[in-house]
């Protein structure tokens, strides 16, 4: 989807010729939603996903459309979270980054907007392989 690329645009300094992103979102696909937050959500995965590929490896953005509701998938093949870890990435200044280069505000911010919107997020990472984040956008009301 085009507004995908766009987003992959602003972390054209971060994305290597070591990185290789793939945009899996049909283009025909349309979220109904207010899509400054989701663009929020989407550069805050992003970016972490491109924090988290230490020297080659593969971002990929997937979504699939369902009738109650659709599924967008933001994968890395990057360096995984521990698995103690992930009960609090998304507390609320909890980072695993060196002092100087996380808030710990990021995911904390996605799981608000998230849920505000009435969506869901799940997170499933094996450490040394990667991380998927999974949005369940809920459609109608």
């Amino acid at each position: 989807a085009p507004f995908i690329d766009t987003l992959f645009d602003l972390f054209k300094d971060k994305i290597t010729d070591k990185i290789t992103v793939i945009n899996n979102v049909p283009r025909e696909m349309i979220i109904y939603c207010n899509h400054h937050a989701l663009r929020h959500i989407f550069i805050n995965l992003i970016s972490n996903a491109l924090d988290a590929i230490k020297e080659k490896g593969e971002i990929c953005i997937d979504a699939v459309a369902g009738e109650a509701h659709d599924l967008i998938y933001i994968k890395d093949t990057g360096r995984g979270i521990k698995k103690d870890n992930l009960y609090h990435i998304f507390d609320l200044y909890y980072s695993t980054k060196k002092s100087g280069y996380g808030t710990g505000l990021g995911l904390y911010f996605v799981k608000d907007v998230i849920l505000r919107m009435n969506w869901e997020i799940t997170v499933d990472s094996v450490e040394g392989k990667g991380t998927i984040f999974t949005i369940k956008v809920r459609k109608g009301k």
